[in-house]
C-alpha cells in the first residue's frame, strides 16, 4: 500500500546516505530505522489517511512527542536512555525498541 510505497522510497533514499540505517521497520504508516551506532530515527504519519482508515490520531507513534504527526523525512529520536538499539518492529498502533542490554521500550 501507500505506506510500503513511502518507506521503500525513504530507504532508497538512506541507502544512498554515507551513514545507511543498519536494520528497518515499516509499520502500516511509519517506519523505523536504527543508525549505525545504534541511534533511532522516524517518519510517517500518525494522522487518518485520505480514505478514513483510522477511527481517531494514534499521537506519540512517531517517538516525537503527541504534537509531532507527520514527518516526511527520518527524524532522529530522542536517546532511549542512553542506550543503543539493536532491533525495532512496527505495527499500525505502536512502535518497538530492543537495546543492546535487553530493555525494551515501546511507543
Amino acid at each position: 500500500g501507500r505506506g510500503l510505497r513511502r518507506a521503500v522510497a525513504v530507504l532508497s533514499a538512506l541507502l544512498r546516505e554515507s551513514n545507511p540505517p543498519a536494520r528497518l521497520a515499516a509499520g502500516f504508516s511509519h517506519s523505523l530505522f536504527i543508525e549505525g551506532e545504534g541511534r533511532l530515527l522516524s517518519c510517517g504519519t500518525t494522522e487518518e489517511d485520505e480514505e478514513g482508515e483510522w477511527e481517531d490520531e494514534r499521537p506519540g507513534l512517531l517517538g516525537h512527542g503527541e504534537g509531532v504527526t507527520r514527518l516526511n523525512t527520518p527524524t532522529r529520536l530522542p536517546p532511549l536512555g542512553g542506550k543503543r538499539a539493536v532491533s525495532v518492529s512496527a505495527a499500525a498502533r505502536h512502535s518497538l525498541a530492543l537495546a543492546a542490554d535487553g530493555c525494551v521500550w515501546s511507543w
